[in-house]
């Protein structure tokens, strides 16, 4: 059973920890290529000097030569390889693609590879390539075919194994193959039939071929994508769920007198300066270079290739740690026009937006009009319109976007009990009680941007459309000094705000921040009694109470934390299953009572809305609350998972002394 755990998570992208007889690879990683005839940089030096923990070599090309594959059948792939970390083995489809007649099936290459003792072997699937439609279907049968056979022959397999996709260019056939092989419990899936686009740098179908390929595959595995060696595009391939990258092209331009570089690749002859500092470029010149002999070139490139290359997965491995992975997606994507279009496959599978935490410790950095397609904007829209309901019988008074955040503080304005302040943002028109939610105020824009401007009267017309009629009349300011004077008109500076009121003010804005965050009517378990304490230090509302219990505090974010007696109120109040994460083993309940988290695999059941991030409740199978705590996972996640915390639990019903 392949032993896969996810640690952090970014827009589709995931920080992995990836099992194999003991040894393991931090995922998102690169496979190097290891031709075992030409060894241009050695098994050694990869683990040595780049930090490699997995490669992959061809168990084709071993197996046809006679007295090599007598070797590695005694010796094992490792120690042929003097190689101590992971080994995936392919089986000669590449080859086949390319139009090389093999000599050998896939029942015969499948054995070889258990023989040598690979750690991850590949069957022979039968690669689509550029194949028109009919024939490419015919590859997909094949493929699964060949899928099952490869399982029948390996049912007390002591090695894992993984299962390419075909369908090539065409989703729906990507999508029918990756439906059929999911069920059938490999431990790792392949998309395959990518190289041929990726050397036409015809990254968006590369895209919707790695998309429409994920979300008919089990999501507790690994997604390999076989080709996929420029560093310029891992981040974007990263952010779509690509666990594992295989490539030569780090071998393969080198042969060419190419320099790779996270900006695309160069012509070593049109180098004055190495645009670098790994260790080989700081020492040396292009000229020197360009004065070795063919072979010392060829390897100094391929060395340079590889740490670049490995350079960039380790960033991409802390953007997706620190939330900032969309910013690095669309930084890389500049570097040439066809990444900059393949950002529209975030247009065409808005599902992604199911596995991005709701809320990040990095700010939403604006990069652009694509910066508009990103997960952050399309959860927070989705939560707004489906979830948030304003009161009704207000005056809504709408105001201009400003930079400096909180809104209230700049414009010294607050919702009361008749007037209903929202202010106009690129997310949506935000009513002030959400003021402070990511990424309303955890954002930077470009300053005076017509297209900002332009999606800011977008929202403003949706928010219109949608609730316009809850309100008896409606003001729109359009300019700082126009919103002070009605303050002023007001006299809301002479009201204020205070600790521990139980004013409408308080209570109308908890139910609109509830209602957004869980879903209506969330909102109407807060009753008259309400009251706050605020933060000496912000102002902003820090705890909430009813009746002398403590309800939740109010995060850094704008989110609500319930305490344990506020999560049976709101559970209460919900319909099953929203926000219930359900477990069914008395030994695992008494386990999480006692205050330890939730295992993804004890995860029996839960709320197919969850989001990784998001507030969820413990529940049994009778609906009784255990505990309430943050989802780690996404819904997806949480019941195909069977390794790594499912929910990070804050608060349990024996544990209610701490009441969060």
């Amino acid at each position: 059973m392949c032993v896969f755990e996810v640690v952090r998570k970014d827009v589709g992208g995931r920080v992995g920890r990836f099992e194999v007889n003991g040894k393991v690879v931090r995922t998102p990683a690169l496979l190097p290529v290891i031709n075992p005839n030409r060894l241009i940089v050695s098994p050694q030096e990869l683990e040595r000097d780049f930090g490699a923990k997995v490669l992959i070599t061809n168990a084709y090309i071993i197996w046809r030569n006679k007295a090599l594959r007598e070797r590695v059948e005694s010796e094992g792939v490792h120690n042929f390889l003097n190689f101590g970390g992971v080994i995936f083995t392919d089986s000669g489809a590449y080859q086949a693609m390319r139009g090389k007649e093999l000599e050998v099936d896939n029942r015969e290459i499948v054995l070889f590879q258990e023989k040598i003792k690979s750690d991850v072997g590949i069957f022979l699937d039968v690669p689509t390539g550029d194949m028109g439609y009919i024939e490419a279907k015919r590859t997909v049968f094949d493929t699964v075919e060949r899928a099952k056979e490869c399982k029948s022959l390996t049912g007390d397999s002591k090695i894992f194994w993984a299962c390419p996709v075909q369908g090539g260019a065409y989703p729906d056939l990507v999508s029918y193959c990756a439906e059929k092989v999911g069920g059938l419990g490999f431990d790792v899936y392949c998309v395959g039939s990518l190289v041929t686009r990726l050397e036409a740098y015809e990254f968006r179908v590369v895209c919707e071929q790695l998309l429409s390929a994920k979300f008919s595959l089990p999501f507790n595995r690994p997604l390999h994508g076989f080709g996929i060696g420029l560093p310029s595009f891992f981040s974007l391939t990263a952010a779509i769920g690509c666990d594992f990258f295989d490539s030569a092209a780090y071998a393969l331009y080198a042969q060419k007198g190419r320099y790779m570089s996270v900006h695309g690749t160069y012509d070593l002859a049109e180098l004055d300066e190495f645009p670098c500092s790994c260790p080989l470029c700081v020492g040396s010149t292009p000229e020197e270079v360009r004065r070795f002999d063919r072979d010392e070139c060829e390897r100094f490139l391929a060395r340079h290739n590889l740490y670049v290359s490995f350079e960039e997965l380790k960033l991409v491995r802390q953007a997706i740690r620190g939330g900032w992975l969309w910013e690095l997606v669309q930084e890389r994507a500049r570097s040439h026009p066809r990444l900059l279009e393949a950002f529209n496959v975030f247009r065409l599978y808005p599902e992604l937006e199911r596995f991005d935490p709701v809320t990040k410790k990095s700010a939403f950095f604006y990069s652009g009009p694509e910066s508009f397609l990103r997960t952050e904007v399309s959860s927070f829209r989705r939560r707004f319109y489906g979830n948030y309901r304003p009161e009704k019988g207000r005056v809504l008074v709408v105001l201009p976007y400003s930079e400096s955040k909180p809104f209230s503080r700049f414009y010294n304005v607050w919702n009361t009990k008749d007037i209903h302040f929202a202010v106009m943002t690129p997310f949506v028109c935000v009513p002030l009680e959400l003021e402070n939610v990511y990424p309303v105020s955890q954002n930077v824009f470009v300053r005076n941007d017509v297209l900002i401007y332009k999606e800011m009267e977008v929202q403003f017309g949706e928010f219109l459309n949608r609730f316009g009629n809850y309100y008896d009349e409606i003001t729109v300011l359009y300019d700082v000094s126009s919103v002070r004077a009605f303050a002023k008109s007001l006299s809301l500076e002479d009201k204020g705000k205070k600790e521990g009121s139980s004013a409408w003010d308080y209570l109308l804005d908890l139910k609109g921040l509830l209602d957004f965050q869980f879903g209506y009517p969330a909102g109407d378990i807060f009753g008259e009694g309400v009251f706050v304490r605020l933060s000496k230090r912000t102002g902003k509302i820090r705890e909430i109470y009813d009746e002398g219990n403590l309800l939740g505090v109010l995060r850094m974010d704008g989110l609500f934390i319930p305490s344990i007696y506020c999560a049976e109120l709101l559970k209460n109040a919900l319909n099953y299953p929203i926000r219930r994460v359900v477990v069914d083993d008395e030994e695992v309940i008494s386990f999480i009572k006692a205050g330890r988290s939730v295992f993804a695999k004890f995860v029996e059941d839960c709320d197919p809305e969850i989001r990784p991030k998001e507030e969820v409740f413990v529940v049994d199978k009778s609906d009784c609350l255990i505990g309430v705590g943050t989802s780690l996972l996404s819904a997806d996640e949480l019941v195909s998972f069977d390794r790594g915390i499912g929910v990070k639990t804050r608060s349990t019903i024996k544990r209610k002394e701490n009441n969060l």
